[in-house]
């Protein structure tokens, strides 16, 4: 990611902008609270909810990362326990943040029911074109008969 034009990230739903940068480093203002932390070119935020798409079993799998790169390839090269033998993986879904409690906190309602649903929302159309086989949501769109 190049950090020399201006940007703007989405952190938890809110609009952070980059107040500053150096060779290494952003400060970034959200709320106009100022936060530096150091540049990773794959990372605009130091934490991130990421989702992995199995093509062995058409599953899917939801963790938490300070380097998203690393870690879809520790999760591809078997080094992780619970998808050592779900490979390959796909990343499909990333959001990242600023605070690591924050970050947690997504990743854990992703792994509620709501959460899952959630998120079949969200990539209904990637999920139905990869293969998932878990259960879609059917959405049916009800008109209120008061409503012309």
């Amino acid at each position: 990611m190049n950090f020399t034009n201006p940007i703007r990230f989405i952190r938890g739903g809110f609009f952070t902008s980059v107040v500053s940068r150096s060779e290494d480093t952003l400060v970034v203002s959200t709320s106009g609270k100022f936060s530096t932390f150091d540049k990773n070119p794959n990372m605009p935020l130091p934490y991130c909810v990421y989702i992995l798409f199995s093509h062995k079993d058409f599953f899917l799998y939801t963790g938490f990362t300070s380097n998203i790169e690393a870690r879809v390839k520790n999760h591809n090269s078997g080094g992780t326990k619970s998808t050592a033998y779900r490979g390959p993986l796909e990343l499909i879904f990333c959001e990242f943040y600023l605070y690591k409690e924050d970050a947690l906190k997504r990743e854990n309602y992703f792994k509620t029911s709501m959460g899952k649903k959630a998120i079949k929302l969200m990539l209904k159309t990637t999920l139905e074109k990869m293969g998932y086989k878990g259960s879609l949501l059917k959405l049916e769109i009800i008109q209120d008969p008061l409503v012309d």
